[in-house]
């Protein structure tokens, strides 16, 4: 190759390299406001784009921010840029982004992906957000379903497990900060589900305990506890249990006090008979209304409380009467039955019947009315009786062979120191308040009667 032609292959080289100097230099002045090629902001690629274009996608973008809220049971709800005046604020962010790429090593710059990431600044208004939160139709009260545990139900004899409610409720607190984070760090959907913003029951129908109350429970309502009145019954059974039954905090299964005695009360207001006046048919077939006396009977509140109680832990199935604190002789509606003592203070005469039949009538001598010793009318019960017995009071004694109290220290007795029983011999020389009986009267009625055989005195 001669000089000649080497000078021009020269030539032409540093031609070359003068025009693609001279055009690395027109793209180091094209790209000194503007990214290197393959530049990505937030996994987009702003590569030849200046600062301002950028800034204009991104406000454009934030523009068209949605925020998708997903919940239970498949629904949505979304929040977007309008809702709440999000915008972009432009606070120099993407022009220190570009001030770190050098015009003059664009081209090296280019080759290589660069990728950068950054939280776009915006503002929004924030009285929006809380407005357009509350009006949400998962904070919606009326569409909201709060959470239930599990719980036992009482049907058709039995108490079954009713399952857990879910619901929908939220935990506000926690999900309105979800929200603000949500559109403060640019997120376009949160799962309510995944995040845990869901309010749960305390337990569900797993839970070991509450199977363990369950099994309490049926045992309690399967209880049948029949009272026996003799010519009537009350069935205490599970329908009426199961509303004083229920459980505590430690699954613990409490029968209510208050439940069980509200019942006894009303088998005492139905069936005790002590303390209550009595109609009565006399001797010649009126009826009256006697006072109440000693007689009759009354259930023992408490004792009753604590057999029932027993009863119902066992879940027995029993017959049996309640637990008096008195009883009368006769457990029938009429508990005056049929063997009993009459005494007419009127006629001043006595008559003992037995199973309904007249086994003895006698006049006698009731308390003395001069001196306010009148015997106290009312129904009684004999509480005993004794074998000579020496009565003693105020100023006497008096032994006697045949005794029957029925009100304190009043009572059916002989007199043999009297010849003469019945008339008006009470108004001014009666007893002491007890009913003088002639002796062979007296020892028919003492073989015969017993402890608890009711006495009605009237006049």
């Amino acid at each position: 190759m001669g000089k000649e032609q080497r000078e021009k292959i020269i030539k032409i080289l540093i031609g070359i390299v003068i025009v693609l100097a001279v055009l690395y230099l027109i793209g180091a002045f094209a790209f000194r406001d503007r990214f290197y090629f393959r530049s990505y902001i937030n996994g987009v690629n702003y590569g030849g784009k200046t600062v301002k274009e950028v800034e204009m996608k991104i406000a454009d973008d934030v523009s068209k921010y949605k925020l998708t809220i997903k919940e239970r049971d498949k629904k949505e709800e979304t929040i977007t840029a309008a809702d709440i005046g999000l915008i972009y604020v432009s606070d120099g962010t993407i022009q220190d982004l570009k001030e770190k790429q050098s015009p003059l090593n664009w081209l090296f710059g280019s080759l290589k992906k660069d990728t950068q990431e950054m939280e776009a600044t915006t503002t929004y208004d924030r009285n929006k957000l809380t407005s357009v939160i509350d009006n949400l139709v998962c904070l919606d009260e009326e569409k909201v379903v709060k959470p239930v545990n599990a719980y036992l139900n009482y049907k058709d004899g039995e108490y079954e497990v009713v399952n857990a409610v879910q619901g929908n409720q939220l935990d506000e607190e926690k999900f309105r900060a979800l929200v603000k984070d949500a559109v403060e760090s640019g997120k376009t959907s949160i799962d309510l589900e995944k995040e845990d913003c869901y309010l749960k029951p305390e337990y569900d129908e797993t839970k070991k305990e509450l199977l363990e109350a369950q099994k309490v429970m049926n045992q309690y309502v399967k209880t049948e506890i029949t009272y026996d009145f003799s010519d009537r019954t009350e069935v205490l059974n599970g329908d009426i249990i199961k509303d004083w039954l229920s459980i505590d905090d430690n699954f613990n299964v409490i029968i209510s006090e208050e439940g069980q005695v509200e019942y006894i009360k009303g088998l005492e207001q139905k069936y005790n008979t002590l303390g209550q006046p009595r109609q009565f048919v006399t001797h010649d077939k009126k009826t009256i209304i006697v006072p109440s006396g000693n007689y009759g009977y009354m259930i023992n509140r408490w004792e009753e409380k604590d057999e029932m109680e027993q009863n119902i832990k066992d879940g027995a199935k029993i017959k049996r009467e309640p637990v008096y604190r008195y009883r009368g002789y006769v457990r029938e509606e009429n508990d005056i039955g049929d063997t009993y003592v009459e005494i007419d203070l009127t006629q001043q005469k006595m008559w003992f019947y037995v199973n309904g039949k007249t086994y003895v009538e006698t006049d006698v001598v009731t308390g003395n009315v001069s001196q306010g010793n009148d015997t106290p009318v009312g129904v009684y019960a004999i509480t005993y009786k004794e074998r000579d017995a020496t009565l003693t009071g105020e100023n006497y004694s008096s032994p006697v062979e045949y005794w029957m109290p029925f009100n304190g220290n009043i009572g059916i007795h002989d007199a043999s120191w009297r010849t003469d029983f019945g008339g008006e011999l009470y108004k001014t020389s009666g007893s002491h308040g007890c009913v003088n009986t002639p002796p062979a009267n007296a020892k028919k009625i003492f073989e015969k009667i017993e402890k608890g055989m009711p006495v009605i005195v009237h006049n």
